[in-house]
């Protein structure tokens, strides 16, 4: 039987990251850049960046990747797929709307999970540690919070509750 692996993308303010995980969490390969700016061209420049290096450092595992798991900041709206961030225009902000998981499973060919942040960090502690507590309130580093209610990530509307 052939293990399987999956790959975790994680951008935060300064840095972000790439790891290739075997299944029972072992490490097989892990990816860092350093982030210059946070507007969406960045972000998406960067996740690029990440996703391409670390499938050519790890070729030979590919065919047995299930999905890609990618946290960044940012809306993530669940029902149209799409990532809203903030974007500077001038002294003021409009949110622009970007369609990433699509672009991301048409580029690689790979199953592809967005979540915010601090949701995917929610999740993690969850299960990793407290999965006996059904409602938690998990404050993530600058303006995230994840809200774990009766054991479900709680999104509100359009995914910007937290």
């Amino acid at each position: 039987m052939n293990k399987k692996y999956v790959l975790g993308i994680g951008l935060n303010l300064f840095d972000a990251q790439a790891i290739l995980l075997e299944e029972g969490g072992k490490v097989i390969a892990r990816l860092q850049a350093k982030r210059k700016d946070t507007t969406a061209n960045e972000t998406i420049g960067v996740i690029l960046e990440l996703f391409e290096g670390i499938l050519s450092k790890t070729k030979k595992f590919k065919e047995n990747i299930r999905g890609v798991g990618v946290a960044l900041g940012g809306i993530i709206d669940k029902k149209k797929n799409v990532v809203n961030w903030p974007q500077r225009t001038g002294s003021s902000c409009v949110y622009i709307s970007v369609p990433l998981k699509k672009y991301l499973e048409d580029k690689f060919k790979l199953p592809v999970f967005i979540e915010n942040d601090a949701n995917a960090c929610l999740w993690a502690e969850y299960v990793n540690n407290f999965s006996k507590y059904k409602n938690i309130i998990y404050l993530f580093s600058g303006i995230g919070c994840g809200l774990l209610i009766e054991g479900s990530i709680y999104r509100g509307k359009n995914g910007a509750a937290g």
